[in-house]
């Protein structure tokens, strides 16, 4: 959790330095998923957060067809060259700081207590994955993944191109 904690202030960081309305979307969108995996490592089942994503990212899609038809000429720049080294030198730090924090903690707890704590962390990740996709509910998945790809596919194939966005009828 501490991970998804530094990635999150990461991003922040980076949030504050992008100017164009895409890339902040983009940050945006990960901001929400670590969020969504917070949430769901804390809860009993990733339902919750399953639904919270799913949510904001239909507003996500329909703020980046409003910017994409807006600002459809605009440069995609990156960010100031100056700014990312910083970002990056910061959090390189902070992750170094909690591996020495690791290493410092599993180095009194002895060395069969940490070999316990690290069979312990793998159990846990691997009763959170199943939580999150359960065996009996795999057909149901599974199912509803094929048809959310064929609807996918027929609406794509129906829709017709002159009738499109802005963007193609402005030339």
């Amino acid at each position: 959790m501490e991970s998804l904690l530094s990635m999150s202030i990461f991003l922040s960081l980076i949030l504050s330095g992008v100017n164009h309305p895409l890339s902040l979307g983009l940050v945006l969108l990960f901001q929400a998923l670590l969020v969504c995996f917070f949430v769901g490592g804390y809860s009993f089942s990733y339902w919750f957060s399953y639904i919270l994503f799913l949510i904001f990212l239909g507003g996500m899609l329909i703020l980046f067809l409003y910017v994409a038809s807006l600002a459809m000429d605009e440069s995609f720049g990156l960010l100031n060259k100056n700014y990312l080294k910083g970002v990056s030198f910061l959090f390189v730090f902070i992750l170094s700081c909690i591996f020495i924090l690791y290493l410092v903690s599993f180095y009194f707890m002895g060395v069969g207590d940490s070999l316990s704590n690290l069979n312990f962390y793998n159990n846990e990740i691997g009763y959170i994955i199943y939580k999150f996709y359960s065996l009996m509910l795999g057909f149901l998945s599974v199912s509803l993944i094929f048809y959310l790809f064929f609807v996918l596919v027929v609406v794509v194939f129906t829709s017709v191109v002159k009738c499109g966005p802005i963007r193609l009828s402005v030339s």
